[in-house]
Formats: structure tokens, C-alpha cells, sequence
């Protein structure tokens, strides 16, 4: 079997997270302060804790795992130069220091569980600030220019 490809039928069932800027259970809250919403992004990374999402999932027979890697903002789940250097952002601003894909891969591993990353394809579209360098001409709609 290729090393990437997922038998989701032998794995028989997952468990899909939304792990978002915000609070829990409510809407998105960007505040105006760029350097308070990326501290606290990269506080809520640096607490999630991979090795008892991995063990929880072992434990009720999982066979992968769904994360939101980004979705509508900047924020996103491990460091990306890319993004960084396309938004004009410095490493922790947007993408978070700690490198969260990885450091589940490295606990789920232990229990032949997958990771699945989840990322929409408007990119940061409903943020103020990184919309405007990933070509977004409406915002509200999604709506991105051909270049």
C-alpha cells in the first residue's frame, strides 16, 4: 500500500476536529491587535496536547484523525514560510511557532493512526489583513482575482 494513501474502509471510523482562533463555541473574534491574537494562537498550540488526543483515540478504536489545519483566518496549525513571506507576516504572527502537524504525527504514529489535514481552498479569505495579499476582491463571498 502507498505510504500516503488511507484504506478508510479498513480503518473503519475517525474523529474530524475544528481547532480555530476563537471561543469555543462561538464565532471567530479577531481583535485588532495582530501581535495579541498571534500570542494567544500560538499559547492555544502550544496547550493542545497531541500524546492524549492520541492515546483518546487509540483508546476508542479510531483510525485517523481530521484537523483543521487553517480555515477562513490567518491562523494555522504549524510554521509556513510560504504563507508567511506571501502575507508579508513574521514566523508566529499568523502560522504558529510550534510545529503542532508534526508533533501529532510523531503521537499518532505510536498507534498506526493517520493524520488528515483539512484546508480550504479560499485560504484566509474572511481576514482583514492576509485577504488582501492572497487576492481576495470580496471577502464575504470568497471571491479571489484570476492572478
Amino acid at each position: 500500500m502507498d505510504k500516503y494513501k488511507i484504506d478508510f474502509a479498513d480503518k473503519k471510523f475517525g474523529i474530524f476536529t475544528h481547532f480555530l482562533f476563537g471561543k469555543p463555541g462561538s464565532s471567530v473574534e479577531i481583535t485588532s491587535s495582530r501581535i495579541a491574537d498571534s500570542n494567544e494562537w500560538n499559547r492555544r498550540c502550544d496547550l493542545f496536547d497531541v500524546e492524549r488526543v492520541a492515546f483518546d483515540l487509540n483508546r476508542i478504536g479510531a483510525g485517523y484523525y481530521f484537523i483543521t489545519l487553517m480555515q477562513g483566518y490567518r491562523f494555522m496549525l504549524a510554521p509556513n514560510e510560504t504563507f508567511d513571506r506571501i502575507c508579508k507576516t513574521l514566523p508566529g504572527e499568523c502560522c504558529a511557532k510550534r510545529d503542532l502537524v508534526a508533533d501529532l504525527i510523531k503521537a499518532l504514529d505510536k498507534y498506526g493512526i493517520d493524520l488528515c489535514l483539512y484546508y480550504t481552498g479560499d485560504g484566509p479569505y474572511k481576514d482583514e489583513y492576509c485577504t488582501k495579499y492572497m487576492g481576495h476582491v470580496n471577502r464575504e463571498k470568497g471571491v479571489v482575482n484570476e492572478e
